[in-house]
């Protein structure tokens, strides 16, 4: 097998061992030197997706109780992933790859580049602005699970946390710009506040959008059990 070169040539295979002693190997999309990151595309698999949405839930968890018990570093790989709409598993997942938290780097299969040129540098901001987005979506969720409300209340402060950053709990009440209260079971009516205020006619709006979409997607669910149900009878 290849030794780890200088910079990697986009198309050649690349294997390596996280810090979680776990073995993966795929096709270098780019690589940008200078953050030793390096972009591998992996074919499916369960238990590897699995293990990594573990890994980011722990992470998220530890990012919720606050900055100071974050992990020391982060993880060696964050992988990203773009829905297939054949559902097919033989799809391949993007993998963000730290070569600094790896280790036994190897290029088991090398392309030669078909000019002298290095790949192009990876586009830093916008990974970060969307590793950023996760994390913050994992935290949302946690803050959810934390408060021991029910599915819905959890459902609507996700909701509103997504346009609203000034939302925290205060016991089962979820509360919006700190004078914005909802309390359970979490309807239009169980908005609280100042009714004259910009603040509540705003989160108002957002708790009946939610409910009215809320709705929308159950009223969608059940005509497809329906006609799943009325397939399965003529069959």
């Amino acid at each position: 097998m290849a030794g780890a070169s200088d910079w990697f040539s986009i198309g050649s295979t690349v294997l390596c061992k996280t810090c979680h002693e776990k073995e993966i190997e795929g096709e270098v999309l780019a690589f940008d030197p200078q953050t030793k990151m390096l972009i591998l595309s992996i074919l499916f698999s369960q238990e590897w997706r699995r293990s990594s949405v573990a890994a980011t839930t722990m992470t998220a968890a530890a990012a919720a109780r606050g900055p100071h018990v974050l992990p020391p570093r982060e993880d060696a790989v964050n992988f990203l992933e773009s829905p297939s709409s054949s559902g097919r598993p033989s799809l391949n997942d993007i993998h963000i790859v730290n070569l600094s938290l790896v280790s036994n780097v190897q290029v088991t299969r090398e392309v030669s580049p078909t000019t002298s040129e290095p790949p192009q540098s990876l586009n830093l901001q916008r990974l970060n602005t969307r590793v950023r987005n996760q994390i913050d979506e994992k935290r949302r969720l946690v803050m959810a699970l934390q408060a021991g409300v029910s599915p819905e209340g959890q459902k609507l402060f996700i909701a509103i946390s997504k346009t609203i950053q000034d939302i925290t709990w205060n016991g089962a009440n979820i509360v919006v710009f700190n004078n914005v209260t909802i309390r359970p079971p979490y309807k239009v009516d169980n908005v609280h506040g100042n009714t004259e205020s910009g603040a509540y006619r705003h989160v108002k709006k957002v708790v009946e959008k939610h409910i009215k979409d809320t709705l929308q997607a159950q009223q969608q669910r059940d005509q497809q059990q329906q006609q799943t149900q009325k397939g399965g009878e003529l069959q």
